[in-house]
Order: C-alpha cells, then sequence, then structure tokens
C-alpha cells in the first residue's frame, strides 16, 4: 500500500520565447494550435519533449509541506490490530506486508477518524463492524502537521493537531480534537469539518483516498462514462454546477426585481418631477411677495437704513478686532500651556534619567562587591587545593615507608629460619618494633585520607559557591546592561517620537503631508494616537497589539490606494484599515465596570485609531488581571462579553527586570486555552509617563 503525502509547491519559472526549450509560453489561439498541432507528434518527438520536461525539473527539491501531512495513526481495537502505532514520513511511505496483515487497516482508519463515511471504505456497513473481536469499543487517533504560514489557528491548536474517534458496539461514536500537548479543543464534527477543509484533507474524495477497490474498479474499466464519473466525483464539478444554476436563478429573480425597481423609479421620478415644478411655482409667488415688502419698506425707511447701514459697517469693524485681539489672546494661550507641558515632560524625563542613573551606579557597586566575594572564594579554592596536594603527598611517602618495613620484615624473617644462639630474640624484638612503627604509618594514613576526604567535601561546597556567585555576578551584568540601554533608549526617545517605529516611517509622514488627493488625511501611525493609564501594562499591551499600533487608518477604499502607493514607495511596511469616522458605541456590549479592559487602561485622541483598536484587537473584550492565580479563577467563571485576559508573571525576569505574563482564550465551543506573552523589545509606542519605562 502507498501513501503519497504532500508536497511544498514549486514556482515554475517561465521560459524565454528564443529559448532553445520546447516548453515556451502561449497564450489565446496559439495555445489552442500547439493543442492541436500535439496530436501530429511523432513518438521520438514526444520522448524529447519529456525528456527536455524532465531535465528541467530533475533540480527542483521535493520539500515536504509544513501542514496537512499526516505524522501518525494509532488503532486500538480496530479490526485485526489491538494495539497498532504507524508513524509516517512527510513525502510518500509504503507500508508491505502478507495478504491479511493488516496493511489495508492503516488506510480505513485514516478514512474513519477524519470524518468519512463506514460505506465510503467498501469495509464494513457500519462502525461496530470494525471493532475487533472480543472487544466492546474501539479508539482512532491521527496525528497531522500543523505548521507554517497556512497552519490552522496555531495559536490554538499549536504544532500539531491530534483527532481521535472512538465508537463501540452499542452504536455511540464521537471525536475528539486536541491540541499537540493532549488538551481538548473541540468534541465537534463541525469543527473538525472546519480543520478538514483548511488542511485540504477530503477523506470521501476518491482524488485524496483511492481504495483498492475503487483502485480496481478504475483501471478495470474500459468505459469512458465511468472514468470521466470519476474524474466529476473527484473535482467536485457536480457540487460547482448546483453552485452556479442556484447563483443563475438567484441572478434572474434579482434581474426582474430590478426591471421592476426602474420601472416604479420612472413613475416616482414623473410624480417628482411634477412636485417640483409647482414647489418652484409656490417659492417664485412667495419671493415676489417677500421682495414688495421689502421695496416698501425700503421706500419708507430708506434714510433710517442708511444710516444704520453706516453704523453697522463701524460695529463689524470692532467685532472684527475683538476677534482677531481674542484669536491672539487664545493662541497664546495655548502656547503658554503647551510650553508648561513641555517643561513638565522634561523635568519628569530628566528625573526618570536620573533615577536610572542612579540605580545603574548601584547595579555597579554591587557588581564590585560580587566580584571581590568571588575572588576571595577563589582564592580559597586554591589554598585548598594546595592543602589537598600536600597531604596527597604525604599519604605517598607514608605508603613507600610501609612498603620498605614490610620488605625489611619479610628480609628478617628469611634471616630468623637460619639465626641461632640469642641472635633469634634480637631480631623478634626488632620485628615487634617495626610492626609498632607499621601500626602507627597506618593509623597516620588513615588520618591523612580522612583529612582528604574533608578537603573533597569543602572543595564540593566551595564549587557550588562558586557557581552561585558565578550566577549571581552574570545576572548582576546583565541587570546593568539592561539599565544602561533603557537609559540610552530613553535618552534619545525624548526628543523625537518617530524612533519607536521604522525609520522609513517620516519618509511616509512626509509623503502623507505632501499629497493632496486624499479625500480625509490618514491617520497613523495607530500608536502615536494612544495613550496608556496604567504603565506596568506597557510590555504585554506592546507585544499582544504588534503591528497594529504601526498601523494607518483611513476612511474610504479610495484613499486605501492612495496610501498603499505612498507605502510602497517609501518601504514603509504597514497595515492600512478602512473603518468609519463615526465612534462605536460598544457600552451594552463591554464586561462588568468593576473589571478592568484593555480599552479601560487606554484613552484616544482619534475616533478611527479607537474603532481599528476595537475591531481588530477586541480591546473592549479583553481582561486584564495582575494576579495569575485569579485570572484562572475568572476563566472558569465565565464572565459576561469577555473573550480573553491578560494576566501578569508574578515575578520579573532575573536577567532583565521584564515583566512578561500569560493569555487566557475562551473558545466558541466551551473550551479554554492559555500561552505565554514575552515582553515587547522594541521601542516604546503608546503614549505614556517617561520614568514608568524605568525598570
Amino acid at each position: 500500500m502507498l501513501i503519497y503525502q504532500q508536497r511544498k509547491r514549486q514556482r515554475l519559472t517561465p521560459v524565454p520565447a528564443d529559448s532553445d526549450d520546447d516548453a515556451s509560453v502561449v497564450t489565446g489561439t496559439q495555445q489552442s494550435r500547439q493543442d492541436a498541432s500535439d496530436s501530429d507528434l511523432s513518438d521520438n518527438e514526444v520522448a524529447a519533449r519529456v525528456a527536455r520536461m524532465h531535465h528541467r525539473t530533475e533540480n527542483v527539491a521535493n520539500r515536504a509541506a509544513e501542514c496537512g501531512v499526516i505524522e501518525e495513526v494509532q488503532c486500538k481495537n480496530f479490526m485485526c490490530h489491538a494495539n497498532l502505532t504507524i508513524r509516517l514520513g512527510p513525502l510518500i511511505n509504503f507500508i508491505i506486508g502478507h495478504n491479511g496483515s493488516g496493511k489495508s487497516a492503516v488506510l480505513t482508519a485514516l478514512q474513519l477518524c477524519l470524518g468519512g463515511k463506514a460505506t465510503s471504505t467498501n469495509r464494513g456497513q457500519s462502525l461496530k463492524h470494525f471493532i475487533k473481536t472480543g472487544a466492546e469499543q474501539a479508539t482512532l487517533t491521527v496525528k497531522i502537521k500543523n505548521q507554517g504560514e497556512t497552519a490552522y489557528q496555531p495559536d490554538t491548536y499549536g504544532n500539531s493537531i491530534i483527532v481521535e474517534r472512538t465508537f463501540s458496539r452499542a452504536g455511540t461514536s464521537g471525536f475528539k480534537i486536541r491540541r499537540e500537548d493532549g488538551k481538548v479543543i473541540s468534541t465537534k464534527k463541525g469543527d473538525l469539518d472546519e480543520v478538514l477543509d483548511a488542511l485540504t484533507l477530503m477523506m470521501d474524495n476518491p482524488v485524496n483516498v483511492l481504495t483498492q477497490d475503487m483502485a480496481r474498479q478504475f483501471l478495470n474499466s474500459s468505459d469512458p462514462g465511468q472514468k470521466y464519473k470519476f474524474f466529476y466525483q473527484g473535482t467536485h464539478l457536480e457540487q460547482l454546477d448546483s453552485d452556479y444554476r442556484i447563483l443563475e436563478e438567484t441572478l434572474n429573480e434579482s434581474q426582474a426585481q430590478l426591471i421592476n425597481l426602474e420601472e416604479s423609479a420612472k413613475e416616482a421620478k414623473n410624480v417628482y418631477m411634477d412636485a417640483e415644478k409647482k414647489a418652484q411655482l409656490a417659492e417664485r409667488a412667495q419671493t415676489l411677495t417677500e421682495q414688495y415688502n421689502i421695496y416698501a419698506r425700503q421706500m419708507v425707511w430708506l434714510q433710517v437704513q442708511d444710516e444704520e447701514e453706516k453704523l453697522a459697517g463701524i460695529e463689524e469693524d470692532l467685532r472684527k478686532q475683538e476677534e482677531v485681539i481674542e484669536e491672539r489672546r487664545s493662541m497664546f494661550e495655548r502656547l503658554e500651556a503647551g510650553m508648561e507641558g513641555f517643561n513638565k515632560k522634561r523635568d519628569e524625563a530628566a528625573e526618570a534619567v536620573a533615577d536610572a542613573k542612579a540605580e545603574s551606579a548601584s547595579k555597579t557597586e554591587e557588581h564590585t562587591s560580587v566580584k571581590d566575594q568571588f575572588s576571595g572564594i577563589k582564592e580559597k579554592l586554591m589554598e585548598s587545593q594546595s592543602q589537598r596536594r600536600d597531604i596527597q603527598g604525604e599519604v605517598l611517602t607514608a605508603q613507600k615507608n610501609v612498603k620498605r618495613l614490610k620488605d625489611q620484615i619479610e628480609q628478617e624473617r628469611d634471616k630468623i629460619a637460619s639465626a641461632d644462639n640469642g641472635r633469634h630474640a634480637q631480631k623478634m624484638e626488632e620485628i615487634q618494633s617495626a610492626e609498632e612503627e607499621l601500626e602507627s604509618l597506618s593509623e597516620q594514613i588513615q588520618q591523612k585520607s580522612s583529612q582528604s576526604r574533608q578537603l573533597d567535601v569543602a572543595k564540593s561546597d566551595v564549587d557550588a559557591e562558586l557557581v552561585e556567585v558565578k550566577d549571581a555576578y552574570e545576572q548582576s551584568q546583565e541587570a546593568v546592561r539592561g539599565s544602561q540601554q533603557r537609559i540610552a533608549f530613553l535618552e534619545s526617545e525624548k526628543g523625537d517620537w518617530t524612533k519607536a517605529y521604522s525609520p522609513k516611517l517620516q519618509n511616509l509622514l512626509n509623503a502623507i503631508a505632501q499629497e493632496k488627493r486624499f479625500r480625509d488625511k490618514p491617520v497613523g501611525p495607530l500608536g502615536r494616537h494612544v495613550k496608556l493609564l496604567k504603565p506596568k501594562w506597557a510590555d504585554i499591551l506592546e507585544q499582544q497589539a504588534g503591528r497594529a499600533l504601526n498601523a494607518f487608518a483611513v476612511t474610504s477604499k479610495a484613499d486605501q490606494t492612495l496610501l498603499s502607493q505612498l507605502m510602497q514607495r517609501t518601504g514603509y511596511d504597514g497595515q492600512i484599515f478602512v473603518t468609519s469616522p463615526r465612534p462605536l458605541d460598544t457600552t451594552s456590549h463591554e464586561p462588568p465596570e468593576q473589571y478592568d479592559t484593555w480599552m479601560r487602561v487606554l484613552r484616544f485622541d482619534n475616533a478611527l485609531a479607537r474603532n481599528c483598536m476595537i475591531i481588530n484587537q477586541g480591546i473592549d473584550k479583553t481582561l486584564l488581571e495582575e494576579d495569575k492565580e485569579k485570572a484562572t479563577e475568572m476563566v472558569s467563571a465565565r464572565i459576561p462579553n469577555v473573550l480573553r485576559i491578560f494576566a501578569m508573571n508574578p515575578v520579573p525576569d532575573q536577567n532583565t527586570g521584564d515583566r512578561w505574563g500569560y493569555v487566557f482564550t475562551m473558545t466558541s465551543g466551551g473550551g479554554e486555552s492559555n500561552a505565554p506573552i514575552y515582553p515587547w523589545k522594541g521601542g516604546t509606542r503608546m503614549q505614556t509617563d517617561t520614568e514608568a519605562q524605568v525598570t
């Protein structure tokens, strides 16, 4: 049995028209002529063309697809298998075995587990026929690769999607869709269909799964009608034909309604024209009457009117002068307020830089202290190693003395055998003395060995303490570097807010300012129009907002097209959102007021920026909770109008001081998932207090 997995699609390079290759690109009538002439080619010409095509594609890399690849199939109490696990490669897989060994059971399990019908396998009429004899239920599991740009909901399912199907003899059957860590995401057949449709896995389609019976029927059939039926079924032309018929009927009905509406519009237009003519006559008569009354009054009060016009001119000049004075007074007040705000921000930034420098100095002192401690421990370690070498030398010397004395004892014992008179007693005394000296040396050796073991233990303790000191030293160095980088960034950011964005942003802003064809000037980047009221959430919200804070917002499709052209010309990589300038009203769809939401810790100075963040980021339905444990309880409580919850990590990173967190997500099927949120490493794009950014 052969299982062919998907491979990554290769981009085909067009062949120039003057190439020696016969694979030149042709279109229109040229393609039709080439198709007509293909039938006149000889066998040799056809073979030569195939050889050239093979030569062009022989060096093309055959890479596996990043998603939609079957990685593993498991069968428990299924057909002839009690417990079988098959791991598949990313491209072509061959499964071999004797007849009846269960090769086809793997393909059948793949069909049934991924939603195929029992009848489509040609192996049984119902699921209970596939349960192994003696068992009450069977379980099938299929693991599908889910990586790359085309992965299906990677934040929810991870790098692999696991589909599990269980069915029993009693007739019960159910699906479980798990993420790569085994957590159940859904138990609905509809969710499985969406996964398979996204990964283009169709188990009932013979183009995807060709069983033995269907292959035999296709190969043995010589009827073109049956072959076309197979093609018709595999390419879903029947479904497309049905959809086209429905669209055609709908189009005919719409056209009939359009004709009726056009006739009604003509009648309404005639009525409107008559009414408009009457209204014009009435308005003209009223105008003439008013003009007559005016002329009559002017005749009586002509002289009074002249004087009043002179007085009105004088009053108008006086009013204009007062407006100019008021306008200049207002401008002075705005400039004075702006200068006060600038001075305040300058003082705050200076204080923040001073605090950061003080903290950097404390980190430097701590670094010096740790370094001195490290040097002291290193000296102790060198001294201990020197003492150990001395003790080992003394032990070696004692061992040599013991060996020498033992040799002397053996020599004396040999002499005793030939001794006579009183020399034997004298030699015995010498032997006794040598044995006592030997015992003394043995005790010394034991003492030295005990001291050596104690030194080994002390050395181990010193080594462990040295590792801890090294870790503390490295952490302090990293903290000093992080503080210095933060200070440098704040000092560079004080005068130019665009440094938090792409270097090409200023070119884009200049191009927008010079462009006169915009209906409404674009708003952006969005981060410039957002102020964060609680800076402690800066890292998490900057990370979760991602590219949205770099985006621009417009009010029409024409402005979107024009802005896209400017972005391409200036090289700025950013999204463009099209939305209404009318502020969205979310009051009836927000969580209870006692909770902080993403939107409630922000302030917007532009309605377009607020609408875009609500629509694309769901800031009105995202809760913020510092306590991770409390956030977990809130997920289980199912608070109304809440889609997800951001929680802080209870302990900041020891090396960098960054505070990262977690995101808890509630799925539509009632499931829950969570994932870490790593700290934002770029510049601060949202407006906030400067000193709160120094950690």
